[in-house]
C-alpha cells in the first residue's frame, strides 16, 4: 500500500497502469478512513515524504495501523522538525512554517513525526534520524522501517 499526495498520485496511477503484474493499491494521503483498503489485513505500508503533508498524522497512522496486520511494516522516509538544540533553525521553521505550509501544499516543518509514530503504537527501534546536506530548513530527516506490535 502507498500513500501519496496528489501529485505523486497521479503519476504512480499511470505508471501502475502500465504495469500488468503491479498489485498495490494507491490512495490520497489525506483521505482516512482507508474505505478502498479491503478489510484483510496488509504487511507492507510505504510512506515517502507524506505525513508533513496530511491535516492529522495522528489520525492517518492510527488508520494505518488499523488495516495493517500484527508485525506489519511501515516504511517511512520523511523530513521531521530540528532537534530542539539547533534553536535557530527551530525558530526559522515556526516563523516560516505558515508561508511554507501555503507554497508546499499542506506541508508542515515542524512536525515530530518520530514522536507520532510512537504514540500510534509503532516500534521505532529500526528509524534513523540524520540531516540531508544542502537542506537548510528541511535538513533533518527519518527514514527506516516502524512495526505494529504484537
Amino acid at each position: 500500500m502507498e500513500y501519496l499526495d496528489p501529485v505523486q498520485g497521479q503519476r504512480w496511477h499511470r505508471k501502475l497502469a502500465t504495469l500488468r503484474t503491479a498489485r498495490a493499491a494507491v490512495a490520497p494521503a489525506p483521505t482516512p478512513p482507508l474505505a478502498r483498503v479491503p478489510h484483510t489485513p496488509t504487511p507492507l505500508h510505504t510512506h515517502p515524504q507524506v505525513l508533513c503533508s496530511v491535516p492529522s498524522p495522528s489520525a492517518a497512522l492510527a488508520e494505518i495501523r488499523r488495516v495493517l496486520r500484527p508485525g506489519g511494516r511501515l516504511l517511512l522516509l520523511e523530513h521531521v522538525r530540528a532537534p530542539e538544540e539547533r534553536r535557530v533553525l527551530c525558530l526559522m521553521q515556526r516563523l516560516l512554517n505558515p508561508l511554507w505550509g501555503l507554497v508546499g501544499d499542506g506541508c508542515s516543518m515542524t512536525r515530530d513525526t518520530l514522536a507520532a509514530v510512537r504514540e500510534a503504537g509503532f516500534d521505532t527501534s529500526g528509524m534513523l534520524s540524520f540531516d540531508v546536506p544542502g537542506l537548510w530548513l528541511l535538513s533533518r530527516h527519518i527514514a527506516g522501517v516502524a512495526r505494529v506490535a504484537g
